[in-house]
C-alpha cells in the first residue's frame, strides 16, 4: 500500500481513526500522535547533520521549507531537559 496507515483492503485510514489507534496504542500519560512523530523525525533529522533541511522537507511531502521550519522548534519538554544538563 502507498499509505503508511491503511485498512485490509489497502484504503487510507482518516485521521480521526489513526489518532484513536495511537491514543489506545499509548500508555496513559503519553499523548503521541502522528504530528508528535513527524515533529520527532524532523528535529532528530536535523540534528543527526545527515539531512539538510530540504532533503527532510521533501521527505515529509512540504512544496516550501517554511513548513518544515515549523517543525524544527524545539518543543517545551526538550527546552526543559537542556536546562536541566546546564
Amino acid at each position: 500500500s502507498e499509505w503508511l496507515f491503511h485498512n485490509s483492503r489497502g484504503e487510507r485510514l482518516n485521521q480521526t481513526t489513526i489518532n484513536r489507534v495511537f491514543k489506545l496504542c499509548c500508555p496513559k500519560g503519553y499523548d503521541i500522535t502522528p504530528h508528535t512523530l513527524r515533529h520527532f523525525y524532523a528535529i532528530n533529522a536535523v540534528s543527526s547533520g545527515i539531512f539538510t533541511i530540504p532533503e527532510i522537507a521533501n521527505q515529509m511531502g512540504h512544496s516550501s521549507i517554511k513548513t518544515t521550519m515549523r517543525y524544527m522548534n524545539p518543543n517545551l519538554e526538550e527546552i526543559r531537559r537542556k536546562v536541566e544538563m546546564l
